[in-house]
């Protein structure tokens, strides 16, 4: 005759598994409250495999109310599944607009003045820096979709309901571009001399 198994001995098995998912959980939850707070995310840190983007930085970002917007962004992104890399060129479109806010000439000192007329001031602004090179693309594109994010989860509702591009706004290219970025190009993004995405002879953008 079989002896059946006691019934604490499965429930403290079952309580086991339930106990190290829910530690996992908690490191993970305590990690990014350490790395949030940074201006430079190192993905291994976080568990994320970057595919050849080993950190995120938002340093080129001037303004603490932008950055903490870049940052929500990205965090989102990286949870919901995005690649590291779809992150990191989003962050470098967000750093290199909150680099023309800086401009004393443009004097944006909050997201209520992000409106469409200063949009048009942009895009000749990119115009002049990119004009002929793909990235030129990814700089508006990605912003577009960070102001989106920002609309549909509420972020901030001070962000005005024209600030956006329309498909005419974007560059002609002889060629589309890839649905990736080359681990060349987003290394190139990424270097700390390059001042937000600056060009290096060589390299095809």
């Amino acid at each position: 005759m079989s002896v059946p198994t006691p019934i604490a001995t499965v429930m403290s098995t079952s309580g086991s598994s339930g106990a190290q998912s829910r530690s996992h959980t908690n490191r993970q939850d305590n990690t990014w409250e350490k790395v949030y707070g940074l201006d430079v995310w190192r993905l291994r840190e976080l568990g994320i495999d970057g595919r050849g983007i080993a950190n995120i930085a938002f340093s080129g970002i001037p303004q603490p109310w932008l950055k903490e917007l870049a940052k929500r962004w990205a965090r989102w992104r990286l949870a919901t599944g995005r690649v590291a890399a779809t992150a990191s060129v989003g962050t470098v479109a967000v750093s290199r607009f909150g680099q023309f806010l800086a401009d004393p000439k443009v004097q944006v000192e909050r997201l209520g003045q992000v409106d469409r007329p200063l949009l048009e001031r942009y895009l000749a602004h990119l115009h002049t820096e990119l004009a002929g090179r793909t990235v030129h693309r990814h700089m508006i594109g990605q912003l577009n979709l960070f102001f989106t994010a920002i609309r549909q989860h509420r972020w901030d509702d001070t962000l005005p309901t024209t600030a956006m591009f329309f498909p005419e706004d974007f560059p002609k290219l002889g060629q589309w571009l890839p649905r990736a970025l080359s681990e060349q190009v987003m290394a190139q993004l990424e270097r700390p001399d390059n001042s937000i995405g600056g060009m290096t002879p060589g390299i095809d953008w």
